[in-house]
């Protein structure tokens, strides 16, 4: 059974998050906007004002407000045990759709990496350069709230694909 959460008034997401697992995490603040592999080393939140956590089996939405605290989303496929204060609403889980979002970035196999024009480095992609015409792009997976007829969609995992 899928779930949908909320949870507001939080000044500390990692603990509001209760150890779900996730794989990777786009962070953005002021200053910059990160890709990461979520859980190498701990998120310092007072450097984002928003971020997007996501893995296999939950993806997180975290929101700065006005206030300084933060406002989560998550949609789990179960519902984490560790996630405490959380109001949770049922979905009915579909199926893991074959659509992606795919990120900015071409495969340069000469310098061993991502690269975009517009922008001035290389990108953070674990994934070594893959064939010409290939990009990175997240994977999703699409749910229905139950008492409504309203779709919902998250971020599942990142690969490489061909558009």
């Amino acid at each position: 059974m899928a779930w949908i959460g909320f949870v507001r008034n939080v000044s500390d997401p990692a603990q509001a998050l209760g150890g779900t697992p996730f794989d990777h995490a786009i962070l953005e603040g002021p200053a910059s906007t990160e890709l990461i592999r979520y859980g190498i080393a701990p998120i310092r939140w007072e450097d984002f004002d928003r971020g997007v956590l996501f893995g296999m089996g939950a993806e997180a939405r975290v929101r700065r407000r006005r206030d300084g605290c933060f406002h989560l989303v998550m949609i789990a496929d179960v519902k984490p045990a560790g996630a405490m204060g959380w109001t949770w609403k049922e979905l009915a889980a579909g199926q893991q759709a074959d659509s992606s979002v795919f990120l900015w970035g071409e495969p340069d196999r000469d310098a061993g990496g991502w690269f975009e024009g517009r922008i001035p480095n290389r990108l953070p992609y674990e994934f070594p350069p893959g064939a010409a015409g290939s990009r990175v792009a997240t994977v999703t997976k699409q749910y229905w709230l139950k008492d409504e007829r309203r779709e919902v969609w998250r971020y599942v995992r990142m690969e490489v694909r061909k558009p």
